[in-house]
């Protein structure tokens, strides 16, 4: 028999082991650059601009490659794994494709968690890990109604909202507390712990919009504090007819879940969504 597609486990394995290890080249690179452009003697208004805008973006470029190359290599290192198996069991039997793992926030070791269970626990701790962006809503929608089934009584007042979504995250992540109540503007407010104008990791991110506002999570923390990467639910897809948050739409729908909306951080120090200031409540530990 011709096998005309397929996969040869040790090539994925060891494209997986050279994407980890270029992947782990870069720390030694932005930390070299940074040093270089820490000590450099140039002042003056373009030095400032080089300093304190080019250089952090494109530190930010480069970390985020990192993270990138962490996470195809995973990608690759698991479908090889899930591969080897189905082709023990199976003689040879084509396997699922598996999706890239979760990267440790601050892990320098190039060796990231497991892979998230059925329950949706990070393992290892609460709060602890970045998610790669673009989770695809399909499987979103799966743990999020798997968590939301019985909650509500009417299941448009919550389902696939934006306060839905920071509960059910936060339940992801390992939050076993009380749910947080009030619309998307409250619910930062309403959080345990204080609100401050500064973001951390899965913090909940909300600003106030009329009667009612949005809520947000903060998936990663980039350029030093200076920007961050959120996910949310009734992100307001334009359909030709846009959603209007202060208007309380109820009907929200599960592929309105995004994760790659990016906010920078303002001249005076705030962060903004559409000229509207964002206040973030930590998740519990962090």
């Amino acid at each position: 028999m011709v096998i005309d597609q397929g996969m040869n486990i040790g090539e994925v394995k060891a494209l997986a082991e050279q994407l980890k290890a270029a992947a782990g080249k870069f720390d030694a690179i932005v930390q070299m650059l940074n040093a270089k452009v820490g000590s450099t003697s140039w002042v003056g208004a373009d030095a400032t601009k080089f300093k304190n805008d080019w250089w952090p973006a494109h530190r930010a470029r480069l970390q985020q490659l990192r993270t990138d190359l962490e996470g195809f290599a995973q990608s690759a290192l698991n479908n090889a794994t899930a591969q080897e198996g189905a082709s023990d069991a199976n003689e040879g039997g084509a396997a699922g494709i598996v999706a890239p793992v979760p990267i440790v926030s601050g892990d320098t070791s190039g060796t990231p968690q497991d892979v998230l269970p059925s329950n949706g626990t990070i393992p290892g701790g609460q709060g602890t890990t970045v998610l790669p962006a673009g989770r695809d809503w399909h499987e979103v929608q799966k743990g999020y109604d798997a968590w939301a089934t019985g909650r509500f009584a009417d299941p448009n007042e919550s389902q696939y909202q934006c306060t839905g979504w920071a509960n059910y995250r936060w339940a992801e992540l390992g939050y076993s507390g009380t749910s947080i109540s009030g619309h998307g503007g409250q619910m930062a407010g309403n959080a345990p712990g204080d609100v401050s104008g500064t973001p951390s990791l899965h913090a909940m991110a909300s600003y106030s919009s009329g009667s009612y506002g949005h809520v947000m999570i903060v998936e990663e923390v980039m350029d030093g504090g200076n920007k961050i990467r959120v996910s949310e639910m009734n992100a307001g897809i334009d359909r030709g007819n846009p959603k209007i948050w202060d208007d309380a739409d109820l009907v929200a729908t599960a592929d309105e879940y995004r994760d790659t909306t990016t906010y920078t951080k303002g001249a005076d120090g705030v962060f903004r969504s559409n000229g509207r200031a964002l206040s973030f409540a930590a998740f519990p530990g962090n």
